[in-house]
């Protein structure tokens, strides 16, 4: 008895999601432009609409351009370019979708990973793609810390679910969700400003005692010596 062995079948290929599709849409020319470019032209009469709505905060189509913008520009100082793919744990926050359209921007690409995956799972998805940019939640950075080490991520940069919540969901967020990452980073830089005030000190000290011995001192005449000056002054 032989056995066949079966390859894998992968959704980019067999396309599941075209059922769902009239089939003018199926077979429509894809437009010579990034997706950003896409948006900018399809919606440059409708600025003001809602582009965005995350728990009840609403970004227009401008707020998505500036951002995507600003984004687009962060990735590039961070060293980003063409034919890139940046690795992003997280879940889908304005952001993300920032990120998204700003590495399309540049000709990069996201390659999004599921924040629940373990640490070695998240480092697979780094190593099969080399990136060298690793964004992810504050909730998740351990793990991602932990996956980063010994890849070819050179960079991570942390988001928080909050950054785009209202403000008294963002507030209540906080309170109820303290980002342990952020205090533990508070302590060490307590402790760095400890350290270094208790060095200064030590080199104020060390600074003094040497002053102090380089001091000239005058050097004390023998008592003869001071009764003959004496004698011959009467």
């Amino acid at each position: 008895m032989t056995e066949t062995t079966k390859e894998p079948v992968y959704a980019s290929k067999a396309k599941p999601w075209l059922k769902y599709y009239d089939e003018k849409y199926i077979h429509q020319t894809v437009p010579e432009c990034s997706a950003f470019e896409l948006i900018c032209r399809n919606n440059e009469r409708h600025l003001g609409d809602t582009a965005l709505e995350y728990y009840g905060r609403k970004f227009s189509y401008a707020d998505l351009i500036v951002q995507v913008k600003k984004t687009a520009a962060a990735l590039q100082a961070l060293g980003v370019k063409r034919g890139d793919i940046i690795t992003v744990v997280s879940v889908m926050t304005p952001e993300v979708v920032y990120a998204f359209y700003a590495a399309d921007l540049l000709g990069a690409t996201l390659n999004l990973v599921d924040p629940r995956y373990s640490a070695e799972g998240i480092r697979e998805y780094i190593e099969e793609v080399e990136s060298r940019l690793l964004i992810c939640l504050n909730v998740v950075y351990p793990r991602c810390q932990q996956a980063a080490k010994r890849t070819s991520v050179e960079r991570v940069v942390v988001l928080s679910p909050a950054d785009s919540l209202p403000l008294a969901k963002a507030v209540g967020y906080k309170l109820t969700n303290p980002d342990k990452n952020a205090q533990r980073n508070k302590a060490q830089s307590q402790r760095l400003k400890l350290r270094s005030l208790c060095l200064c000190i030590q080199l104020r000290v060390s600074v003094h005692r040497s002053s102090v011995r380089r001091q000239p001192q005058h050097k004390k005449k023998p008592l003869k010596q001071c009764t003959t000056a004496l004698q011959k002054s009467v």
